[in-house]
């Protein structure tokens, strides 16, 4: 009876790259078979099954087929094409054998050492997800292995929820972030000497948040970061809708945010000290050569090889090496 009651959410375009976790606003159809053509499903060798019913057999390899590649040539009795996974099938063959039952003999020739039947090795063309097929329905929470069928099915975006914490915010007036910066938002101890130390000994700072711009922008400000980036959330004749622009920064937007920066700076992720709590983080944490989980959820933390527990942001400039003599209030 509650749910009766409730409106749901206006949904907003999103890219496929950023809807783990998010709800699907709409059907999902595949447009064309996946896989879209006969292929292997192992490396090895594609032939006519009647040629390696008795083995051992020694054929004569015509072709090599790529990943990727058109075939050019079709099998005919006595050949064989050396194909890897993934690869089409070429025509004539109607079989695969695995590499490892194989031995090269000469330049030209392969020996079969284990019998083949039709379709061994093969992936059929719409084996996954046959065209016209819906794959995914209003409602459904994508995970992971959900964002890699969209890329699967070429849904480059896809219609989803807002999340609930934006939505909370339609109808609200502008000045609500104002209150919020005043009243809410509080500064963890030890940011100032953290940026003001790495800038005065020449590193440069970012701040990319999958918050909203309104928040980062005079926190940037007031520590002295570089640059910052976060979401738009959108205000109309100063009421907050509840939206933000597209498109929306998450956890690969923070990824592309380093490729970004250390292109810029001619400087490799090796030489990135990135630091982050949520799941939406561990994209760039990994990408990192110093990745931190600073005060971060436990499903994070256990995924990043430099963790900080305790103390506040000046833990950061003893994981560089600064001892305490060394710490900047100001630039």
């Amino acid at each position: 009876m509650v749910l009766a009651g409730c409106t749901p959410l206006t949904p907003v375009q999103v890219a496929y790259t950023e809807m783990t976790g998010r709800v699907l606003a709409q059907d999902v159809v595949a447009t064309e078979d996946v896989p879209p053509f006969s292929n292997t499903a192992v490396d090895g060798y594609a032939v006519r099954a009647t040629d390696a019913e008795q083995v051992p057999v020694e054929l004569r390899v015509v072709d090599t087929l790529a990943a990727g590649a058109e075939p050019k040539i079709a099998v005919n009795a006595g050949e064989a094409i050396r194909i890897m996974t993934g690869a089409p099938m070429p025509a004539g063959a109607d079989a695969v054998v695995m590499v490892e039952d194989t031995q090269r003999v000469g330049e030209t020739n392969v020996l079969i050492s284990r019998s083949a039947k039709v379709h061994d090795g093969v992936r059929d063309a719409g084996s996954d997800v046959h065209a016209g097929e819906t794959v995914f329905v209003p409602g459904t929470v994508m995970n992971a292995a959900g964002v890699g069928v969209l890329a699967s099915v070429n849904a480059r975006t896809v219609r989803a929820f807002p999340r609930a914490r934006v939505a909370l915010l339609e109808g609200q007036p502008a000045s609500i972030i104002d209150q919020a910066l005043k009243t809410r938002i509080f500064f963890t101890a030890g940011g100032a000497e953290l940026l003001a130390t790495m800038k005065a000994n020449g590193a440069y700072t970012a701040l990319v948040s999958g918050g909203f711009t309104a928040i980062t922008q005079p926190v940037s400000q007031h520590l002295g970061f570089h640059e910052h980036h976060a979401n738009q959330l959108l205000v109309d004749h100063g009421v907050v809708t509840g939206q933000v622009s597209d498109p929306i920064l998450g956890q690969q937007a923070k990824v592309e945010a380093l490729e970004r920066l250390t292109a810029q700076l001619s400087i490799t992720a090796q030489d990135v000290l990135a630091v982050g709590d949520g799941a939406n983080d561990l994209g760039m944490l990994k990408r990192a050569g110093s990745g931190v989980a600073l005060h971060a959820k436990p499903s994070v933390a256990a995924q990043c090889d430099i963790r900080i527990n305790h103390g506040d942001l000046t833990a950061l400039l003893f994981l560089q090496g600064y001892p305490r003599s060394a710490f900047r209030t100001a630039v």
